[in-house]
């Protein structure tokens, strides 16, 4: 379960830090019709899967009442108006900023398989994997007193590469 929620964290940050750098890019770039769309678009996205992943298990969790399928259901449908209001002002900014608002509602899904891909690249491809798990450790003095090497103030850091 704390993987799961991990990995929907993970999605969510990623997530929103790619329609920050993409709302911002169309903005500074003079297109701010299209940035504006956009950002209700990938709002509507990131809402919707913060929304899932946070009432989904706090409705059906053990012990949970008979009455959460009912709840879960009155919640989504409560949904569609704040859905409703964001798309209704992205198409009255014009077509651009409509057809950006379908891009940026599509920004979740496209995020999680970026994500999938990129993990199922680096499994099937021992060597990157490999080079992506060798990480460099800064090794200062303080680490090399204790292991008992000598070692001083002055001398410069020692790189250590772990892995294979």
């Amino acid at each position: 379960m704390i993987r799961l929620h991990n990995q929907t964290l993970r999605t969510f940050f990623h997530s929103v830090t790619v329609a920050t750098v993409l709302a911002l890019g169309l903005a500074l770039g003079g297109h701010r019709t299209w940035a504006a769309g956009y950002a209700l678009g990938a709002l509507v996205s990131l809402f919707s899967l913060f929304s899932l992943k946070v009432c989904v298990p706090a409705l059906f969790h053990r012990g949970a009442t008979a009455r959460a399928t009912a709840l879960l259901q009155a919640l989504l449908v409560l949904k569609l108006p704040f859905y409703a209001v964001a798309l209704y002002f992205a198409a009255r900014m014009g077509a651009a900023a409509g057809f950006a608002a379908f891009a940026g509602c599509a920004l979740v899904p496209a995020v999680i398989t970026a994500e999938h891909l990129g993990r199922a690249l680096v499994q099937a491809n021992p060597r990157l994997a490999r080079i992506l798990a060798m990480r460099a450790t800064v090794v200062g003095p303080e680490t090399a007193e204790i292991s008992g090497a000598e070692a001083t103030a002055a001398t410069p850091a020692l790189v250590v590469h772990e892995g294979a």
